[in-house]
């Protein structure tokens, strides 16, 4: 999902090693305690990934793939089907 979210917002073409540690930090920073849904330090793991020199996104565009990742990627649908 990092990948082809990544793919959808047209980064360029080394996004499947910045979707793979972005994957990588996330899963590291959530142990963090935040909010409920992990809002916090989600979005702060992606804005440190893919705002490092190596990928080179600015932090507005990084907060905005956090986001979508984030809320419509998975908190959104886990959400509607605890609903149902």
């Amino acid at each position: 999902m990092y990948f082809v979210i990544m793919l959808a917002f047209g980064f360029p073409h080394k996004s499947l090693i910045a979707s793979i540690g972005t994957l990588a930090l996330v899963n590291l920073l959530i142990i963090v305690p935040g909010a409920p849904g992990y809002f916090g330090p989600f979005e702060t793991a992606c804005i440190v990934m893919l705002g490092s020199s190596a990928i080179g996104l600015t932090k507005e565009v990084a907060m905005a793939y956090a986001l979508v990742l984030h809320i419509i990627g998975q908190w959104l649908p886990s959400t509607l089907l605890g609903l149902i």
